[in-house]
């Protein structure tokens, strides 16, 4: 093979290689068109009078304020997120349950852009503050960006228990890949804007996993720049002294265990506790081990919820 042949086969490999590589850009990002970012999610999910995906509305169990629960959801899915946890909170304990629609959830992606954890949190921070002036007691459940959002708020009011299921601080590491999430995200977020994602949600229950809402369009810039909070989170939790659970999987692909564990040292609760577990991803109360998580948020409170406070 002569010089001018090596180059020929040189110069057609490069141009597969970038054809492939932009085509694999354009399926899995926004990187080539940012007005494609509701596309997806506008066609697939049903949506009520209101506009709003079913399945993204707020949820309310009517009960006792004596003890109340403010559950607040993960990042891109909704209230639905923990239906099933507060339904048998309600009927285990008569208890009354909210759980809140975040701003910008079950409505369109885009509409995630410009807001952050910081936003979320005043949202909750507000709910909190209106469930004070008619509950006695209130206890916070959160769910990947929603444990953070309960995280914060353990460590700036006054709570009874805190139960956090699979908290997301930081994204697992992945030594093999090139780039980690977190470099990922870092780097490109302001230019892929969202990933495309191949399955709705981590889940390793195929079964159910159809019974799931969360967007397909999984915005970046959100999580992005709600670094900072997740950090000074992280860094504060030591001002936590409610009693708290945390359940965290080792097969979660999307908020590393280790964060949980560190917060585990950090926090100053003297009744606390960790449960990991081994066969579910991150959405973990719609994979195989959802009903030992229910069962332990149900077990946990009734040791702990006469202690004083």
């Amino acid at each position: 093979m002569n010089d001018k042949q090596i180059k020929i086969l040189f110069l057609s490999f490069f141009v597969v290689l970038s054809f492939i590589l932009i085509a694999f850009l354009n399926f899995r990002t926004g990187v080539f068109g940012i007005n494609k970012l509701d596309e997806k999610d506008s066609e697939f999910w049903i949506r009520d009078e209101n506009n709003l995906v079913l399945k993204s509305e707020e949820i309310i169990f009517n009960g006792s304020k004596e003890t109340c629960w403010l559950m607040i959801h993960g990042y891109s899915s909704g209230p639905y997120d923990l239906k099933n946890l507060g339904e048998e909170i309600n009927k285990n304990f008569s208890d009354y349950v909210y759980i809140p629609r975040l701003k910008g959830h079950g409505e369109i992606p885009s509409h995630l852009l410009n807001l952050t954890l910081d936003d979320w949190y005043l949202q909750i921070e507000n709910n909190f503050d209106s469930l004070s002036k008619n509950c006695s007691k209130i206890n916070l459940v959160g769910f990947s960006f929603g444990g953070a959002i309960a995280t914060r708020l353990a460590e700036n009011k006054k709570v009874k228990n805190v139960y956090l299921i699979s908290p997301y601080f930081f994204p697992k590491r992945n030594f093999i890949k090139i780039f980690d999430y977190s470099s990922y995200i870092n780097y490109f977020a302001n230019r892929f804007v969202y990933v495309h994602k191949l399955k709705i949600a981590q889940i390793n229950s195929d079964e159910l996993l159809d019974e799931y809402f969360s967007y397909w369009n999984f915005v970046l810039l959100p999580v992005k720049n709600s670094k900072k909070f997740l950090e000074d989170t992280f860094n504060d939790a030591e001002k936590i002294d409610s009693n708290i659970l945390i359940q965290h999987s080792k097969k979660d692909d999307t908020a590393d265990i280790l964060g949980s564990e560190i917060l585990f040292n950090k926090i100053s609760s003297q009744v606390k506790e960790i449960i990991e577990f081994e066969k579910s991803n991150h959405v973990i109360l719609f994979d195989y081990e959802r009903q030992e998580v229910i069962s332990n948020i149900i077990d946990f409170e009734k040791n702990h919820r006469e202690l004083s406070f």
